[in-house]
């Protein structure tokens, strides 16, 4: 959980400490699913059944609240699309913002594969899971 945590130090320095707790474990929760899958390949729609779920009864919050915690966190992650340190995470200067969910599983596999997503792409040895 220590990358996890300085990953989101870099991507979200200002975060709120519930919001970045949220931000923490969803990640974290997305790089054990990431790891255990097979070949690396999981069903994207997994974070919010699977994800949110879990960092709802870790956090004591509903299933709202976090996703909405998650939401704002992120948002402020992305400030517009010029948060360097997010896009060097996925690898690229998106033109328009990610879902919550898409931001989370390329953070998850940054942390898991030291790689950014977009540049994973192009290694043929890595896998692509979503």
């Amino acid at each position: 959980m220590n990358k996890v945590e300085k990953l989101v130090d870099c991507i979200g320095p200002s975060l709120r400490s519930l919001g970045r707790k949220a931000l923490i474990f969803s990640i974290n929760k997305a790089c054990l699913i990431i790891a255990e899958a097979p070949n690396g390949a999981f069903d994207q729609f997994q974070v919010t059944r699977d994800i949110y779920l879990s960092v709802a009864n870790q956090i004591g919050r509903s299933l709202g609240t976090t996703e909405q915690m998650i939401y704002r966190a992120l948002t402020q992650c992305w400030d517009g699309g010029h948060n360097q340190a997010l896009n060097r995470t996925i690898g690229c200067s998106l033109p328009q913002k990610p879902k919550p969910s898409e931001i989370i599983l390329y953070c998850a596999y940054y942390v898991v594969y030291g790689v950014p997503y977009q540049e994973a792409l192009s290694h043929p040895d890595l896998p692509k899971p979503f």
